[in-house]
């Protein structure tokens, strides 16, 4: 990606409010990761939306808005946050922060599409942190990435 045209926004989807995220590239600039500073409050719906271009100059292809609702602030499910992005031996990997016994799926996908995301793992986290690694992205050249509370 062009890292210098490409970037993500979100909203909330009924007072249309921006939230602040910083962002930060993985070191190969194939994956732009978007924390929340807050964190997006609980039980909102937000809308996010990426534009920008590939090195070439080509517009993003697929979808690239959609919509998520964050979940409640009780219980164990906290906010889980992707971090640490590493590519090494052609195999991407990175970590996912959430509360211990919390339930969350990771998933990836090659596009933006609501129906196209596959689960890499589901777990009941032991506790903190959970190193996630990729093997599909040996052969996928762009792939994103979510964390989502639940099965």
């Amino acid at each position: 990606m062009d890292t210098n045209q490409t970037t993500a926004q979100f909203h909330d989807s009924s007072t249309f409010i921006t939230y602040p995220t910083s962002h930060a590239w993985s070191t190969d600039n194939t994956v732009l990761t978007c924390t929340p500073a807050p964190a997006f409050p609980a039980n909102r719906g937000i809308l996010w939306s990426v534009s920008g271009q590939d090195p070439d100059g080509n517009p993003l292809a697929g979808s690239v808005e959609g919509l998520f609702r964050t979940g409640s602030s009780g219980g164990a499910a906290g906010p889980l946050i992707l971090a640490n992005p590493t590519w090494a031996t052609n195999t991407f990997s990175f970590d996912v922060t959430s509360s211990t016994g919390q339930t969350f799926t990771v998933e990836s996908s090659s596009s933006l599409l609501s129906n196209s995301w596959n689960a890499l793992l589901t777990t009941n986290s032991p506790g903190g942190r959970v190193h996630v690694t990729d093997p599909c992205s040996t052969t996928n050249l762009y792939l994103f990435y979510r964390a989502r509370n639940g099965s």
